[in-house]
């Protein structure tokens, strides 16, 4: 393994984008490209991803949402579409990116929460939460 290299900007660069669409696909089964095409993908989707050698090996995403509790509104971050080419897990990327999150958005954000599916949780709470 290389040095990787992080970024939280990769939505409008077609190669890394690809990239990205091709792990998602391989870990979940799921594919953003359409969604990008047709719009969907605005500025409050932004995915952390780390890169080796030209190639997407980890992700964490977030979104930006507003909630509205008890008739406030709150400003919020769903954290989700954890992922890691196998060759890259067990390494700390997941929890690297998390921090990373928290230390962007604690002071910005009401609340921030982690959206797995089922069989993700015994394992991020044994490794971060």
């Amino acid at each position: 393994m290389s040095q990787l290299i992080f970024s939280n900007d990769i939505k409008k660069n077609d190669v890394l984008r690809s990239s990205f669409n091709h792990l998602a696909t391989d870990t979940f089964g799921i594919d953003f490209e359409v969604w990008y095409q047709k719009g969907f993908w605005t500025d409050k989707y932004v995915p952390y991803v780390f890169i080796d050698r030209g190639k997407i090996v980890a992700n964490v995403s977030i979104s930006k949402i507003k909630l509205i509790i008890k008739g406030e509104t709150k400003e919020a971050i769903q954290i989700g579409t954890v992922m890691s080419h196998p060759n890259y897990r067990n390494q700390g990327l997941s929890a690297s990116f998390i921090n990373k999150v928290i230390e962007e958005f604690d002071e910005k954000v009401d609340i921030m929460y982690l959206f797995v599916y089922s069989v993700s949780i015994r394992i991020l709470s044994e490794v971060w939460f």
